[in-house]
């Protein structure tokens, strides 16, 4: 199959993984935030990082970026 444009779907690309990436980090810290009915100290409030969850966001845009490029280097 030959695409005509960006390699990779919208859901790889721009969709669903990334989306998958932020509530992944909400989910953790949700699930911190209610350890203690489990009887789990967590302490304060959870606090997410933007700075560490934007990086990940960036490397899965590079990963797919990279994949895009070697798909297209080997239709060459």
């Amino acid at each position: 199959m030959i695409e005509g444009g960006v390699c990779g779907t919208t859901c790889a690309r721009v969709g669903c993984m990334p989306s998958k990436l932020l509530i992944a980090a909400a989910e953790a810290a949700h699930a911190v935030a209610g350890a203690g009915r489990f009887g789990v100290n967590a302490g304060a409030m959870p606090a997410v990082s933007r700075t560490c969850v934007r990086g990940r966001l960036l490397l899965w845009s590079a990963i797919t970026r990279n994949d895009a490029r070697q798909a297209g280097a080997k239709k060459q």
